[in-house]
């Protein structure tokens, strides 16, 4: 008689929002303020609203996940990402490189060339062990034999 192993129960969904903007408190909307100050200061030094609207475009782009909720889902069709109402999806089988940092995790697919950019990094905040967890699963069941 053989024995099979018992398969895990697949993790709920789980769904969560990031916005630093508004869960920052005073600090954020401080660090904001100086950002716009800045780029106040670079219009005023160059005496061009040109140059301030670069330098705020610039800024608003290098920090549009500071400024814009964004929401994440994790699930059995994949990873996703939606901003603007602008959804982007990585399927659990077309994962190719998982990078833990600090506060989060950076998951890409694999015919990236450029990780950062084409992958969706997922801030982690209270959700640390269940995302670990759903990656966990998902990866070794989608993977499984690769």
């Amino acid at each position: 008689m053989s024995t099979v192993p018992a398969r895990r129960a697949a993790p709920p969904p789980l769904m969560w929002r990031v916005w630093p903007l508004e869960e920052g408190g005073p600090t954020a909307w401080l660090l904001a303020l100086l950002l716009g100050g800045a780029v106040l200061l670079a219009g005023w030094q160059t005496r061009s609203a040109i140059a301030a609207l670069l330098a705020g475009a610039v800024a608003g782009i290098a920090a549009w996940r500071y400024f814009l909720p964004v929401y994440y889902e994790v699930n059995s069709h994949g990873v996703f990402q939606t901003v603007l109402g602008r959804r982007r999806r990585i399927s659990w089988r077309s994962i190719g490189r998982i990078e833990l940092c600090r506060d989060g995790v950076l998951i890409a697919p694999s015919d990236s060339l450029s990780p950062a950019l084409r992958g969706i990094y997922l801030p982690w905040g209270v959700h640390r062990a269940e995302l670990l967890a759903s990656i966990d699963y998902y990866l070794q069941l989608f993977h499984a034999g690769d």
